[in-house]
């Protein structure tokens, strides 16, 4: 079986992150986010295909990297095509049922029994489902007998969402649902086929647990959180926290980081080689390499690779480029520092 990635986006609504990484490379507890997509697919799946659009080369080199195992490619789109767009250009690759899956979700869900669901039920395609208290933000999805879908509507307005299971980004299809888009053109998939396909047999495979979009920057972080108070947490190699170091758990704390006084966590993770003299860490998240002096606050808050935080500093809500230098005694709040 393939499957086909869709990592198109541009991750707009986590720059300044993305400046220097495509969103799917963003870590996540010290893996990148594309590792867990990877995840879903082990034993299950003989072909990935990656329809990306934006730092195709750093995305390519990554994945020259992952260990042997389910043949991977990646296609570059020449502009962005939407879901449906992307899969069409992926088509000549396509000769029997396939999986879609949405790159940038974080979930408990089962690949497996999915597609064991899917190929059970038969029609035209499935696609996961996933109870949220704000349907009005995905596709809402009303279910009749033996999980049939017979609604599917796009992001309707609040007072329409007839339903509070929502579209959860995994789709089984059959391959003559590509003749249902038109080449090189932008194709919504949820608003301009799902629609078409309902009398046709298509199901919704529904699960719980936990599911985060990670689209955006409370969304990356509730990511973060979400997987610590599941799993617990993590040190992952060797790393330094001092008996001087009140560690609220869970966190996650990489390999040759330091912390020598302060308060670290709840729900926070440091990245590899972090030096931290003394500071509070809470809800927040640093990259690889970040230096932060002593009497810091930091709250809410994402640092990428190499930032270096001065004494005395509160950041409070803030996400701040790789390579940022924020000088002593500075507060900041609700800032994304080092746009473009």
């Amino acid at each position: 079986m393939k499957a086909v990635i869709l990592a198109g986006g541009e991750g707009t609504r986590l720059r300044p992150l993305t400046h220097t990484r495509p969103k799917s490379l963003i870590p996540i507890l010290n893996r990148p986010m594309i590792d867990y997509t990877l995840d879903y697919f082990k034993d299950c799946v003989d072909e990935i295909i990656f329809a990306a659009g934006h730092m195709v080369d750093e995305l390519r080199a990554y994945l020259s990297t992952i260990p042997e195992g389910s043949h991977v490619e990646v296609v570059a789109e020449e502009a962005p095509l939407g879901t449906g767009g992307a899969v069409k250009n992926v088509e000549d690759l396509l000769d029997e049922p396939f999986i879609v899956f949405n790159g940038d979700i974080i979930s408990s869900f089962s690949m497996k029994d999915f597609i064991t669901f899917a190929e059970d039920k038969g029609g035209v395609g499935s696609i996961s489902l996933y109870p949220s208290s704000h349907p009005e933000d995905y596709g809402v999805v009303e279910l009749g007998d033996g999980q049939r879908i017979v609604r599917f509507v796009e992001k309707p307005s609040p007072e329409e969402a007839f339903s509070n299971l929502i579209n959860a980004g995994a789709y089984y299809l059959d391959p003559k649902i590509l003749d249902l888009m038109e080449p090189a053109k932008f194709v919504s998939m949820e608003r301009e086929v799902f629609p078409q396909i309902i009398d046709d047999g298509f199901f919704g495979y529904e699960f719980e647990g936990y599911w985060v979009d990670v689209g955006k920057m409370d969304t990356y972080l509730e990511a973060i959180r979400t997987l610590l108070q599941v799993h617990g947490s993590r040190f992952i190699g060797e790393s330094d926290i001092g008996e001087q170091v009140k560690v609220e758990e869970p966190v996650c704390v990489g390999p040759g980081s330091i912390m020598r006084d302060g308060v670290l966590g709840p729900n926070s993770s440091l990245g590899k080689g972090c030096r931290i003299e003394g500071a509070s860490i809470g809800n927040s998240v640093l990259f690889d390499g970040v230096t932060v002096g002593r009497g810091v606050e930091i709250t809410d808050s994402v640092l990428g690779m190499n930032v270096k935080i001065e004494d005395n500093c509160i950041i409070k809500g803030c996400v701040m480029a790789d390579g940022t230098t924020i000088g002593e005694g500075q507060e900041l709040s609700n800032e994304k520092v080092g746009m473009r």
